[in-house]
């Protein structure tokens, strides 16, 4: 899950929430730890509005499973829950494909830029890491990566929360 804190276009803050990190967690463990690392995100920030990307209402690639899809959906519920409960303000659902556009993400384009990645990354994932270079330069020093020079997924899930934040900006 990644997180972007904006002010206006200017990015204040990213972070993410690997929901992979431990699989031995219950489920109430891992809303545990996300209460947590929200109610900090509270204490650090002031908080005026929360975007948070609408659940997919279809995979067009047909990849994941039921299983994939409905943690996906509890997850997305499950934040958006804890989002109301914890900042006290309703959330704004974004379409992701909007905001991509708002974003200026043209897969027209050949990518410019040659990051490893990981064969299961989509290709729209990788077109939004190029535009968000372009436009915020110094995210670059931000980016991690694998000990074999793979770009981490978490990254990705970053640079679609500052699209989403783009977006309402």
């Amino acid at each position: 899950v990644g997180l972007c804190i904006m002010d206006g276009k200017k990015i204040i803050h990213t972070d993410y929430f690997d929901l992979h990190k431990d699989e031995t967690l219950t489920d109430n463990q891992v809303f545990d730890k996300i209460k947590k690392w929200f109610s900090d995100i509270k204490l650090k920030f002031k908080i005026h509005k929360i975007c948070i990307e609408e659940p997919m209402k279809r995979d067009s690639s047909g990849k994941s499973s039921i299983s994939v899809l409905s943690r996906i959906f509890k997850v997305n519920f499950t934040l958006c829950r804890f989002c109301y409960e914890i900042f006290d303000m309703d959330i704004t659902y974004i379409n992701a494909s909007t905001a991509r556009k708002k974003f200026g993400i043209s897969k027209k384009e050949p990518l410019k830029r040659e990051f490893k990645y990981y064969a299961t990354t989509k290709e729209v994932k990788k077109y939004v890491l190029e535009r968000t270079l372009e436009l915020y330069p110094d995210f670059e020093k931000e980016l991690t990566f694998s000990k074999t020079g793979i770009i981490n997924a978490h990254m990705l899930d970053i640079t679609d929360a500052i699209v989403m934040g783009y977006y309402e900006s």
